[in-house]
């Protein structure tokens, strides 16, 4: 006799039959036709009814999808000798319902018919194993549902599915046994209702206990969102077993990594891991250089929360091109940046830290006179016995070598102008190469800004000098106005400070550095800048020309 499985649907409750589900579908796809709703005139009243409509079907939904995966679960089998998702044994393969519609699992059922990637399907059948109850039969006892909260929340279409797995899988699947008996099911509960804004709330209360008091907005009880809910997930799950805290705290650290490997079209993948103490360090070190400066309606006092080296504020905030990850990767390399060039930082062989690229004459007349190297000489055809001369194919390395720059710890090849770009940049050593590879000038001393000059760049600058930066000078490079490499001289005049990410915008052409109208600073204070940095896309300007 075959034992009876469900998600714990009261049997006193009225099922309406499919027609009614067939009459809700034809309904919400009225809406959806095309000027059914006038969406852009609504009020804002009219707008969040509706959003509070559609998210409630969305939840109700997820609801009937975990009824959906429980009922295939319950019809569900293998071959003879395999078990059910319960781990008893499964029924006959012959009567299979996966293999009479034409699938080998429930999971490729849900996949093709919701239309879901195999995560999405497997998290639905998890939750329909922990949410439905199965009934006694012969051999067995009934098993009440092991996520009973989850499943009254299911069924009432009050969940969504990532609410829904963030509870189940933070939460242990057993009560440990040295945790307060019942702590497991009144965490289930107490998560629900948080997540549901009070809507189902099956928390067992001491007579005399207040009602508890879930925050509102315009849809009735705040429902906690998916990030809130499962931090406190993971607080109950440490409240179960506190004294798993060091030893898991412990493989944590044995755990860090960081690892840097070449991608395969160039620069580098990385990934790694951080113990929660220094991830978090990194996090908050990170938020300090990316968030926003001024908040809107808030204060502009400098000192508010810091920018990002490179970031603008105020209106020239609104001309920001990098995304979050981008400008949290400009901090971190300026920090690295930074360390390299403290009295702090570790030696190798007696030297600071120091990149070499490799740049040859040739390679960087052809650039200054915009002339590139061509990789490939000579008359170009298909190349065979009856056919014309094929190209004759310049050797790869030399003709590479004549174009761009090379990186010594790689020896992978950049941009020239990239390069040109490092050459500000103390902790960069440059080697100039002749035709046949001999290093023809190796030196940095004529190069860069000596100290006392970037001391007194910093006391006239203050900051990155592109619109609207705030970067701290200790985050900023000394920039030649006039290229070095094509006889700028190393002097405060010719001089300006800019962040990593303007300095390369600069070099890239996209930024222009031109003298300032007034060069005189104000009265009393400190002497302003002669330069200013604008924008090549806004601004009619011609190319600087300097006497030799």
């Amino acid at each position: 006799m075959e034992r009876q499985a469900s998600g714990g649907m009261d049997p006193e409750r009225a099922v309406p039959d499919r027609v009614a589900l067939d009459s809700a579908l034809a309904t919400t796809r009225a809406v959806l036709a095309p000027g059914a709703v006038a969406w852009e005139h609504l009020s804002d009243e009219e707008l969040a009814g509706w959003l509070g409509t559609i998210a409630d079907l969305s939840r109700a939904v997820v609801g009937l999808q975990v009824e959906m995966a429980a009922a295939l679960l319950a019809r569900s089998s293998g071959p003879s000798g395999m078990v059910d998702s319960s781990g008893r044994p499964a029924r006959d393969p012959f009567e299979s319902f996966d293999m009479r519609m034409g699938f080998r699992t429930p999971k490729g059922q849900l996949m093709q018919l919701f239309g879901l990637r195999a995560f999405q399907a497997e998290t639905l059948l998890k939750l329909a194993s922990a949410t439905r109850a199965l009934a006694a039969d012969a051999e067995h006892p009934a098993r009440p549902a092991a996520r009973p909260a989850l499943a009254a929340a299911l069924q009432r279409g009050e969940l969504s599915s990532e609410q829904a797995w963030v509870v189940h899988q933070e939460l242990p699947e057993e009560e440990p046994t040295e945790a307060p008996t019942g702590i497991l099911a009144h965490s289930e509960a107490a998560l629900v209702a948080q997540a549901t804004g009070g809507r189902v709330d099956l928390t067992q209360r001491a007579p005399g206990e207040p009602e508890p008091v879930y925050d509102r907005d315009v849809w009735g009880g705040r429902r906690l969102e998916v990030h809130h809910l499962r931090d406190q997930a993971k607080d109950w799950a440490v409240a179960m077993r506190p004294e798993r805290v060091e030893p898991d705290y412990a493989t944590q650290v044995r755990a860090r990594s960081l690892r840097l490997s070449h991608a395969k079209g160039g620069g580098y993948d990385i990934s790694g891991f951080a113990p929660e103490t220094e991830g978090a360090a990194l996090l908050s070190l990170l938020d300090a250089y990316t968030s926003p400066r001024r908040r809107p309606g808030g204060p502009e006092s400098p000192d508010d929360v810091q920018t990002a080296p490179g970031a603008p504020v105020g209106p020239a905030a609104q001309d920001e091109i990098r995304s979050r990850e981008q400008i949290s990767f400009d901090v971190l390399h300026m920090i690295f940046d930074h360390h390299a060039r403290g009295v702090d930082s570790p030696t190798n062989h007696g030297a600071a830290p120091t990149l070499v690229i490799t740049l040859s004459a040739e390679a960087l007349a052809r650039h200054q006179a915009a002339e590139p190297a061509p990789l490939v000489t000579g008359a170009t055809g298909p190349v065979g016995p009856a056919g014309p001369a094929g190209p004759q194919w310049a050797d790869a390395l030399s003709a590479l070598d004549d174009r761009f720059a090379r990186v010594s710890r790689s020896n992978r090849v950049i941009p020239v102008g990239e390069a040109l770009t490092l050459l500000c940049n103390d902790n960069v050593q440059y080697l100039v190469t002749g035709d046949g590879g001999e290093p023809l000038e190796l030196g940095r001393k004529r190069r860069h800004f000596s100290p006392h000059q970037r001391k007194a760049l910093i006391v006239r600058d203050r900051h990155c000098r592109a619109p609207g930066c705030t970067a701290p000078p200790d985050w900023c490079e000394a920039h030649h106005v006039v290229p070095w490499a094509e006889g700028g001289p190393t002097d405060l005049d010719h001089g300006i400070l800019l962040c990593n990410f303007h300095h390369h915008e600069v070099h890239r052409g996209h930024l222009l550095v031109e003298p300032v109208p007034v060069p005189s600073g104000p009265r009393g204070g400190p002497p302003r800048t002669p330069w200013r940095v604008i924008s090549t896309h806004t601004a009619d300007y011609a190319p600087l020309s300097f006497a030799a």
